[in-house]
């Protein structure tokens, strides 16, 4: 039943009156409701300007926090391996919060939060004492910026490393770009921070692969030349202008292991790159042409010291009696010394007595026979009596060239027992000229003294020497090779030098052109020899037999 006297009752004290009744209201159409304003999506330019040095900050703080990142995982680490510790042993015991209770999910929550710590501010603490200075820190809103805040924070680590500034920008680029478009595929996933990690490592280690690759060159040149000077390069540098200068370009390993005699482990490297598909077509380009450098080379050098003999095969011969000729001017040189000494020791005459033992002698007897019946020396020493020092001179000498003679196997009178006493006798003869005491002279003695000294000195180091094996040269082979020996004696430069010397007084163009034979017939055998052609390498061979 209806109110009636409802429109007349007081309202309670402190109660609002209540609003008129709106009768109209059944028959009023609703009013639409307003829709919300759409969200303003940023431009994508203005989300990648601040999401790149937002990114830049946060990879910073990433690396000023690392050391505390690192404790604090090591501490969480340890914190739950002491955990399961303990729950091994309160499961065993039956003491403490058993497995599976609220009390052990209590406790394990308690033990975690206090932990063993760290001390170190982790990449947490250092963001929020920035954003304490700055305010939150900026959010990318667009794909775009996810990207360019990715790249800004791997920006940093790689300022840090080594390497140049396309190196660093590869190393930032590549992980960061990797690390998002894995982050972006698996986004919203519990798989999105293993995706994004492993993104960055691949990338990482795609670069690092790259660039290991591009600096192996450099890393094995360095390895290979390792312990080289400034003054190895400079020897080098100067060497390969020469090598230039003359027409035969030398590559870098090739002056280095010249200036260093093969010092190095450059030559092991270069034969590498000549074994590889694109640095052995490179060299072989070059080395094809090296036989005719070479050659042009040595032509033109040989040309300096004169021109080809155009008959080679008298260059032997020519240069034999040369060399003899040489050695018989320092033997008269010798004799022309001591002659008046000998002229004045030939006067004097023995003693009859002391003459007696070489009269008696078969062999000194037959000799000064055949002395006194020669028509060239009989005469000669017709006047002198024969114990005259003279004639017993000209006797000892007679007799030693007999018992030479007869030592000869290949003349048919040979005899070694008969050469003996002829050698013996001989000497024999000599000892009582030069001994005043058995009846001989003081003045002969130092004749031959004076001219024994003189042919050790002078005239025995030529004839065993260069100049005398030139002078029993029989071929332009043998007469090149006593002149610039392949395999010459230690310390035999000396007697090398004065034999040319000797040679040139006497025939002024005879040297150049057994030297200039000598080394034309030697680099023709070594770039030819073993291949039956041009041989690359000749050059290097004919260095080394020369």
């Amino acid at each position: 039943m209806a109110d009636a006297w409802a429109d007349f009752r007081v309202s309670p004290v402190g109660a609002p009156p209540a609003p008129p009744a709106d009768e109209w209201a059944a028959f009023r159409t609703p009013a639409a409701s307003t829709p919300p304003a759409p969200a303003v999506q940023p431009s994508v330019a203005v989300d990648v300007a601040k999401a790149l040095p937002t990114g830049a900050v946060k990879g910073a703080i990433g690396l000023v926090g690392l050391p505390g990142d690192m404790q604090e995982m090591s501490s969480s680490l340890f914190d739950r391996a002491a955990l399961g510790i303990g729950h091994m042993v309160m499961d065993a015991t039956g003491y403490g919060p058993q497995a599976g209770t609220p009390e052990r999910e209590e406790f394990d929550r308690l033990y975690l939060g206090i932990g063993s710590g760290g001390g170190l501010p982790t990449s947490k603490n250092v963001r929020r004492g920035v954003e304490k200075a700055t305010g939150p820190l900026y959010e990318p809103k667009t794909v775009p910026g996810q990207y360019a805040q990715t790249v800004g924070e791997f920006a940093p680590g790689a300022l840090v490393g080594p390497g140049g500034v396309v190196r660093r920008v590869a190393e930032t680029v590549i992980p960061a770009a990797l690390s998002e478009t894995a982050g972006q595929a698996t986004k919203g996933t519990a798989a999105e921070p293993f995706a994004r990690l492993v993104g960055g490592v691949a990338g990482n280690v795609g670069v690092a692969t790259a660039a290991a690759r591009a600096d192996a060159p450099a890393r094995a040149i360095t390895a290979a030349t390792r312990g080289t000077t400034e003054a190895d390069l400079a020897a080098a540098r100067m060497l390969g202008e020469t090598a230039q200068r003359v027409g035969v370009p030398l590559t870098g390993a090739e002056a280095i292991q010249g200036a260093t005699g093969n010092a190095t482990k450059l030559g092991d490297l270069q034969r590498a790159v000549e074994g590889s598909l694109d640095g052995g077509a490179i060299l072989s380009q070059a080395y094809a042409q090296r036989p005719q450098q070479m050659r042009n080379a040595v032509d033109e050098a040989l040309a300096a010291l004169g021109p080809q003999s155009t008959a080679p095969s008298t260059l032997g011969p020519r240069s034999s009696q040369t060399a003899a000729a040489v050695i018989d001017d320092t033997r008269q040189g010798i004799n022309r010394a001591t002659r008046a000494d000998y002229a004045a020791a030939g006067k004097h005459v023995i003693d009859p007595a002391d003459f007696e033992p070489l009269a008696r002698d078969p062999a000194f007897r037959e000799t000064l026979r055949q002395f006194r019946a020669d028509p060239v020396l009989g005469p000669t020493y017709r006047d002198l009596p024969d114990n005259s020092i003279a004639v017993i001179d000209a006797v000892t000498k007679g007799m030693r060239d007999r018992g030479v003679a007869l030592g000869n196997r290949a003349n048919p009178g040979f005899s070694s027992e008969t050469a003996g006493l002829f050698t013996g006798s001989a000497a024999e003869a000599r000892a009582i000229a030069r001994d005043p005491a058995r009846g001989g002279s003081q003045a002969y003695d130092d004749a031959l003294t004076a001219q024994g000294q003189a042919r050790r000195q002078n005239l025995e180091p030529l004839e065993q020497g260069p100049l005398g094996q030139l002078a029993q040269a029989r071929d332009t082979a043998a007469a090149t090779q006593a002149v610039l020996p392949t395999r010459p004696l230690v310390g035999g430069e000396t007697e090398l030098a004065d034999a040319v010397t000797r040679l040139r007084t006497r025939d002024p163009d005879l040297t150049n052109e057994l030297i200039r034979q000598r080394l034309a017939d030697q680099f023709d055998a070594s770039a030819t020899r073993l291949v039956g052609g041009e041989a690359q390498g000749g050059g290097a061979r004919f260095a080394k037999d020369t």
